[in-house]
């Protein structure tokens, strides 16, 4: 897989790593099947973690003071994973979009790690997870002109498209994508991040129609298949 560590990056935010997952993969409505089993898993995790205890779960610690290092307030811009639960934990539900992206968040829920998914076909040559510079920015899938400096994000050689706080509207997973990557940010060195990517390919062998399937993990040291 063509994704890497932007070298800056590590220097400022040790222990860095992605989970990627790409697939061939046919985007639909999720069934009835995936919703039932999903809420099952969000009300028994809304049983078993208090809103106020989120902040202390390890991987958010370690996100939050990834951003704290690059100088982002991590309570103004919430890492994605953080958001997502704080809506779990306080019952006001989730959107339910496509199964990908429902599936997506089920793992970054299960996880605690933000998870950023987008159409490959959209992008172009190597992918690089790095930190924004002065006066980047893009229309992120609320709709809203994302100020992306000092943020961990994804680019291409046409420039930034996700973020861990709010991806890029324009490479998003729709019903006309074929090809989809999958990435599992983790800023948390001591985590088992292959337990992630296992139950993710099983999330999609399970609730979606995929071929395909390659996975791996992206470090300082390169990438590593995962069988």
């Amino acid at each position: 897989m063509n994704v890497k560590i932007d070298r800056a990056f590590l220097d400022k935010v040790s222990g860095i790593r992605l989970g990627v997952l790409e697939a061939e993969v046919k985007v639909e409505a999720s069934n009835e099947a995936l919703k039932q089993d999903m809420l099952a898993f969000l009300n028994e995790m809304r049983s078993n973690l208090p809103t106020a205890d989120i902040s202390k779960q390890e991987n958010i610690m370690a996100s939050r003071k990834a951003y704290r290092v690059l100088g982002k307030d991590p309570t103004r811009y919430r890492v994605s994973s953080e958001k997502l639960l704080r809506r779990v934990t306080k019952g006001e539900g989730i959107d339910w979009i496509n199964n990908v992206v429902d599936l997506s968040n089920w793992v970054s829920v299960k996880s605690m790690n933000s998870v950023g998914t987008y159409d490959l076909g959209l992008l172009e040559g190597e992918l690089t997870f790095t930190y924004g510079s002065e006066g980047e920015q893009y229309l992120n899938i609320g709709n809203q002109e994302m100020n992306l400096e000092s943020l961990p994000i994804f680019k291409d050689i046409k420039g930034a498209f996700g973020s861990t706080t709010a991806d890029s509207k324009g490479t998003a997973v729709t019903e006309t994508t074929q090809h989809m990557i999958l990435n599992i940010i983790s800023f948390n060195e001591s985590e088992v991040l292959e337990e992630h990517l296992h139950f993710a390919k099983q999330l999609f062998e399970t609730y979606a129609t995929v071929s395909g399937m390659k996975m791996g993990i992206v470090s300082s040291k390169g990438y590593r298949e995962i069988l």
